[in-house]
């Protein structure tokens, strides 16, 4: 059902809230009991750390360790649910570290799992999610621990769930669930990624598998858990309007709002309820409910705490609009919505490369002081052998010292073979990263082309109407601004891997030219002449056109963009076994203290203009990778001009 991942990726964030009271249930000191319960009814109020600190000084004079771990993992949904990430992250290692003291790897795994990396995948921080993934699924296989590795499907599930490949996201599911039932673990939150299964399938239209996953969940509940209760009905609910039995969603509705009310424990899942109501509402058809909600929601915190959920209120809203045939708001919010998901597509790709330098850099930091190590300890070793060499020398024979010197030699042997398996994992954590930023684009281009495609039927739909054009040009302007900005990150990915390019095709040296001013010349504004004359019109040299051409537009769209009047001007010249193309303009030019800066990536001299400030970054990498260069030339006071130098070689 359209909408419904919304509510799916929201209710992920609260995935196994409820387990840890578990633990002060079972301990059979009343007063702790009391007070246990005491500090989860109060999770959400601004002395809950301090009641926390206080149950664990209690647990610890009763010497009881369940109780203590509970204090712990309370006070870390504290902080949890007020998304405060340094007191997140400082609190798990104080959880693990208690849990690990005990041997509890249960509530290590959780915490683990269903706080840091969940709120890292809320925060939209992927790379870092994976990252911690692989280290707690290397630990839980270390420790043979069926949980831990079920938690690690979980997450991949939870990931791939926040990306909508909701074919994936239940395959992990799924996978999640078979180690417990295999292993005959009793894990307490089984009705809950039943329930998620369940949503799981009804967006990839598999009804009956949806309805098999709920009555499952269902046989799972455990008595006096209104939360359990609650993600099945939610799921039944949705599968009923999925098949449109409304009679039967509207039971199951009014029991959702019944149990809401009657269960406190419930308040912090108030978000869940709403994403609940506004499915009903707009599978129903009452438009004007679903329309106050969503105002409503926008003022919510469980709607702010992220960007990504923030700006899928303005879509659905501008479908109600459309649904409503209110256009002009409906192009108002698609344009809203687009403008966000614009920004927060650019600022997660330069995340997701920014968060996966970060991982590299520690693993390199690590590496770095393994080797400072290994030569601290081989200038220790070798004073250590210089004096028992020097002893040997007075006190025995040779031949021992002959024997020392040979040891020494296998074990800078073995240090060097160390050294290469090191750096073959760099490289290869090299592939990964590109690898990586390969598969988001992909993922990207797809709702791009969708956008695009969209915006050129409200085109030509609203053709009548100027404002409606106006809006689906500037969709289409943006959208095909944001794809550039893949294709270069692409780009330059791919060339830092391998900046080695072709340069032995024989060719005109003039097509690359024309082929560059072919696709410039819609750039270019009114009253700027663009313009060319080849200097030789028959010569036949050795290069890479395609990689040239590349080059010329990137310049001359460049050019096109900071020239109001004037001209633009192509030209080249054979010098000194050089090719040499240049671009000339007399637009407003580059200040000299920038005039070196702007060849640095996502560098801009007018942040107020359109770009990314990677398209002359990646012009140079593809000189430099053509055996040539790109400078700027600074005796040049009119405008701007670049100077593409590349090896002539005559056919």
């Amino acid at each position: 059902m359209p909408g419904n991942k919304y509510i799916l990726i929201l209710c992920t964030f609260f995935i196994g809230c409820f387990p840890l009271h578990v633990l002060a249930e079972k301990d059979k000191d009343v007063a702790l009991q009391e007070y246990s319960a005491l500090c989860r009814k109060s999770i959400s109020l601004p002395q809950a750390p301090q009641m926390c600190d206080t149950l664990a000084d209690m647990a610890r004079k009763a010497n009881n360790n369940d109780v203590e771990i509970y204090a712990a993992a309370i006070k870390l949904e504290c902080y949890y649910f007020k998304n405060d990430e340094q007191q997140i992250i400082n609190q798990v290692e104080v959880v693990k570290k208690l849990c690990r003291a005990y041997q509890n790897y249960y509530y290590y795994y959780f915490v683990w799992g269903n706080r840091l990396i969940t709120f890292y995948i809320k925060q939209n921080k992927i790379n870092i999610a994976l990252y911690e993934i692989k280290k707690m699924l290397q630990e839980a296989q270390a420790d043979n621990y069926q949980p831990g590795i079920a938690e690690c499907f979980r997450s991949f599930a939870v990931i791939y769930l926040s990306q909508s490949a909701f074919g994936l996201a239940m395959e992990y599911y799924q996978k999640e669930i078979d180690v417990y039932e295999k292993a005959g673990i009793d894990y307490l939150n089984l009705p809950v990624e039943y329930s998620t299964l369940a949503q799981c399938a009804i967006e990839l239209n598999l009804p009956d598998k949806a309805a098999e996953a709920i009555e499952k969940g269902r046989e799972h509940i455990r008595k006096n858990d209104p939360y359990q209760t609650f993600v099945i009905k939610k799921a039944n609910l949705l599968l009923c309007l999925y098949r449109k039995d409304f009679a039967k969603a509207e039971e199951e509705y009014a029991a959702i709002e019944k149990l809401f009310k009657e269960n406190t424990r419930l308040d912090n899942f108030t978000g869940d309820l709403y994403d609940t109501r506004l499915s009903y509402y707009k599978a129903t058809g009452q438009r004007d409910k679903a329309m106050s909600l969503l105002h409503f929601l926008e003022n919510e915190a469980c709607y702010n705490c992220t960007a990504y959920l923030a700006n899928s209120l303005k879509k659905q809203k501008a479908d109600l609009y459309m649904e409503n045939r209110e256009y002009r708001l409906a192009a108002q919010e698609y344009r809203a919505y687009i403008e966000g998901k614009d920004t927060l597509n650019t600022k997660s790709l330069q995340n997701s490369v920014s968060e996966f330098n970060t991982i590299l850099e520690v693993e390199l930091l690590q590496k770095e002081k393994n080797i400072l190590q290994m030569a601290v300890q081989k200038k220790q070793l070798y004073v250590t052998y210089l004096i028992i060499g020097f002893l040997v020398v007075l006190l025995v024979t040779g031949w021992i010292v002959c024997l020392r010197i040979y040891r020494l030699n296998s074990r800078l042997k073995k240090s060097e073979s160390d050294l290469r398996v090191a750096k073959e994992s760099a490289e290869q954590a090299s592939k990964m990263k590109t690898e990586f930023i390969r598969n988001m684009s992909h993922e990207i281009r797809t709702p791009l082309n969708s956008i695009v495609g969209f915006s050129q039927v409200l085109n030509t739909h609203f053709s009548a109407d100027e404002e409606t054009r106006e809006f689906a040009n500037i969709i289409s302007q943006n959208t095909f601004s944001l794809l550039r900005l893949v294709d270069d990150v692409l780009e330059i990915s791919a060339l830092d891997q391998n900046n080695t390019l072709v340069y032995d095709v024989s060719e005109n040296i003039n097509n690359a030219c024309y082929q560059s001013m072919e696709q410039a010349a819609y750039s270019v504004p009114e009253g700027v002449q663009l313009e060319f004359t080849p200097t030789h019109p028959e010569l036949i040299i050795k290069t890479n056109s395609v990689r040239v051409a590349q080059v010329l537009t990137k310049l001359l769209h460049n050019a096109a963009k900071f020239t109001k009047r004037g001209k633009i001007t192509l030209n080249y010249k054979i010098e000194d076994k050089n090719i040499i193309y240049s671009v000339t303009d007399t637009g407003i030019g580059i200040s000299e203290d920038k005039q070196e800066v702007v060849f640095e990536r996502f560098v801009k001299v007018d942040s107020f203009t359109q770009g990314t400030g990677l398209g002359l970054p990646l012009c140079r990498i593809i000189a430099n990778g053509l055996g040539g260069s790109l400078t700027l030339d600074k005796t040049y006071k009119d405008g701007c001009r670049f100077l593409l130098t590349l090896p002539f070689v005559p056919c």
